[in-house]
């Protein structure tokens, strides 16, 4: 004859055996979870460090690019540095033409 198992004692062992199964599988999912993560940042660091490498080959060409221009502009400030002090030689020279032909204009303005 069967022995009858009273409803409280089956509720029990379903009770345990759910608790069980409930805890294996948020172990699963919690593994799952810092397994996703852990691909996550391993991938938005790799993206990090491209996006960086790209943000710094922009940041050397644009210096590069600057660069050329700064030396552009220092050539031409040479040039015109150079005009302007050749322009200012060129009148201190005629400055003292014009002393030596007004005092010889005087010279012979007193001889007449």
């Amino acid at each position: 004859m069967k022995k009858k198992q009273s409803p409280n004692f089956i509720l029990k062992d379903i009770e345990k055996l759910l608790a069980g199964q409930t805890t294996t599988i948020l172990k699963e999912v919690d593994s799952r979870f810092i397994k996703e993560r852990k691909e996550t940042e391993s991938l938005l660091s790799q993206q990090a460090i491209v996006i960086l490498g790209a943000v710094d080959q922009k940041l050397e060409q644009t210096r590069n690019e600057f660069k050329r221009e700064i030396d552009g502009l220092k050539i031409s400030i040479d040039k015109f540095v150079g005009f302007y002090t050749k322009q200012d030689q060129e009148f201190t020279i005629m400055k003292e033409h014009m002393k030596r032909l007004e005092a010889r204009l005087e010279k012979l303005e007193a001889r007449t």
